[in-house]
């Protein structure tokens, strides 16, 4: 019994030493977005570069504004990421801890843990008893011994008429003082053994209640130990319970205890912002260079992507702060019948495209001017008719950068530019030009341009129309 109770004894020690591998190993089988001794988002940083990013490039502050929202919400989703796997993490420790020593416990109680106070007690009852008895024996005995010592027994009588018969055969002389000598010696001796006697018979009769008295203690222990037992048991059932129903929530698809499915959701949605965040990023790194000639290279996101994507938004955003410090707006306008050659204007009146081309030197040679916005008024004899109009974009346009270089990009992903006029340009214009598309918005101005109307909503062709106001709200470098 003891025996199988100090090879638990081992067992549980080495529960210390053997439990952390074992319980990591169970949580990465059940958690696949768990991974131990790797960066809490490091998972996800070498799949990142498999993303293309479709995001249109120019609107760079765009992009550079909701990349900020995004990593900051995908940081929130981490720290909620990190806090869930901790408690995923001692969850399990501690249930796997509690389950082996819940195993552990099953053996010592069959060893006997919770019966051998009982059963201990049960063979000490039995022991006070007998020795309770064997006082009692004693006892009696002990009453004999001092009834035969006294003066009044017949023994006590006997015993002094032969040991003076014998003092007086061995004495020669004087044989009846020798006698009676004897016989007061004889006396003496039963008085002290008489003494002796009773003395025997009172620490018999204290040992007596003192076995009788442990005999209860020990009753009372036994039926203590054996109640106990029961209630010990019960309680290690209910902690085995308590341990199953744990696992059982932490299994069960809903529970507030169902870490893995809690992480799950939250890595989906961590997954999806970091993903998003790293494709306008890619977007915004691609019109710094192309749209500002500033270069700021993409780190790598292998190991910590937001930390280093967040290192390279605050250098993008920093660089762009310090550029738009020096920047501009104003509204470039013109007439289509000072700008359109003969042909050209000729080709607007009949509904086609009608040409133009805006130079540099239109733009006083100032730098990075870029488009924000275009609105147009159409001048006719109707004050309530609105005319559809298309513009298009240079398809390459030349580019001249802060410190004065210039390049030719390609615009050909820009597509066609939708206004239309209205009754009340004054502000219908400036609303255009303030809201314009992200499509368009940064597309550099210089080069050739197109311009088409359809018919209005009175049903009427271009001809009507007398002259065409474009307005283009720019940004650029003075």
């Amino acid at each position: 019994m003891f025996g199988a109770r100090f090879l638990v004894y081992n067992r549980m020690t080495k529960i210390q030493t053997d439990m952390l591998p074992h319980a990591l190993e169970q949580i990465a089988a059940r958690h696949k977005f768990f991974s131990p001794g790797q960066a809490i988002d490091s998972l996800i940083g070498p799949s990142l570069h498999q993303h293309r990013s479709e995001f249109q490039f120019r609107a760079v502050e765009d992009l550079l504004r909701e990349a900020a929202v995004l990593l900051d919400r995908s940081a929130a989703e981490r720290q909620v990421k990190q806090e869930l796997e901790e408690k995923l993490l001692f969850f399990w420790l501690d249930q796997y801890k509690n389950e082996e020593i819940l195993r552990s416990k099953d053996e010592q109680i069959a060893a006997g843990e919770h019966s051998i106070a009982g059963r201990i007690a049960e063979h000490e009852e039995l022991m006070h008893r007998a020795a309770a008895v064997i006082s009692e024996l004693q006892v009696s005995k002990n009453n004999e011994a001092a009834e035969q010592r006294k003066p009044e027994d017949q023994h006590y009588q006997r015993r002094v008429d032969l040991n003076s018969r014998v003092t007086s055969l061995s004495a020669h002389q004087n044989t009846g003082a020798v006698q009676a000598a004897s016989a007061d010696l004889t006396r003496l001796q039963m008085e002290q053994e008489l003494l002796s006697a009773e003395a025997s018979v009172y620490a018999a009769g204290i040992g007596r209640e003192i076995h009788q008295s442990n005999e209860t203690i020990s009753r009372i222990r036994k039926d203590f130990s054996f109640s106990n037992a029961v209630q010990l048991d019960r309680q290690h059932d209910a902690e085995k319970k308590y341990s199953s129903d744990r696992r059982i929530l932490a299994e069960t698809p809903g529970s507030a205890l169902n870490y893995i499915e809690r992480l799950e959701e939250v890595q989906r949605l961590f997954e999806e912002d970091i993903v998003a965040a790293y494709k306008r990023c890619v977007a915004a790194q691609r019109g710094l260079e192309a749209v500002f000639g500033i270069r700021i290279p993409l780190p790598n996101v292998d190991e910590r992507p937001i930390t280093e994507l967040v290192l390279w938004l605050r250098r993008a955003v920093e660089v762009m702060s310090e550029l738009t410090d020096r920047e501009q707006s104003l509204y470039y306008s013109f007439a289509a019948t000072q700008i359109l050659e003969g042909d050209e204007l000729q080709a607007l009146r009949d509904g086609r495209r009608a040409r133009f081309s805006i130079n540099r030197e239109d733009l006083l040679e100032n730098r990075l001017i870029r488009v924000i916005g275009v609105a147009a008024e159409v001048s006719t004899d109707r004050i309530d008719e609105e005319w559809p109009i298309q513009f298009h974009l240079p398809s390459v346009a030349a580019v001249i950068y802060n410190d004065g270089s210039s390049a030719a990009i390609s615009q050909d992903d820009i597509g066609i530019i939708y206004v239309s006029s209205c009754p009340n340009p004054s502000a219908k214009i400036r609303r255009d030009c303030e809201n314009g598309s992200r499509t368009f918005r940064n597309a550099c101005p210089l080069g050739q341009w197109s311009l088409q109307i359809g018919r209005s909503n009175l049903g009427r062709s271009p001809s009507a129309i007398s002259d065409v106001f474009v307005h283009l709200k720019l940004n650029m470098v003075t």
